[in-house]
């Protein structure tokens, strides 16, 4: 997976999964995977709209932190991924939209 870093402090892009986690105190979370990392995603209203795409490629543009050794994102927007099985890929449709 690509994964794009911008100067500090300003947008990143990620190309990951989206996976379910529990989280020590047993409440449900979320990463996302881009192969290289796993980002936590912080779990505010935009982040909580990623509970509907569990398992689902996405690309997502927010913050990164790094809190107590872990990688923290901070989603502001993401698309799902489509499969197309002409191609046998994964892209996105003219008709995909953003979600913020």
């Amino acid at each position: 997976m690509a994964k794009k870093v911008l100067p500090m402090e300003k947008e990143a892009v990620l190309n990951g999964y989206v996976e379910e986690i529990e989280l020590d105190d047993g409440r449900l979370g979320l990463i996302i995977d881009d192969g290289d990392d796993e980002y936590f995603v912080v779990m505010d209203r935009i982040g909580r709209q990623l509970l509907e795409h569990v398992d689902e490629e996405i690309e997502a543009v927010g913050t990164i932190t790094r809190k107590q050794g872990d990688l923290t994102f901070k989603v502001s927007r993401f698309q799902v991924m489509e499969y197309f099985e002409d191609d046998d890929d994964y892209g996105f449709s003219d008709m995909d939209e953003w979600y913020e």
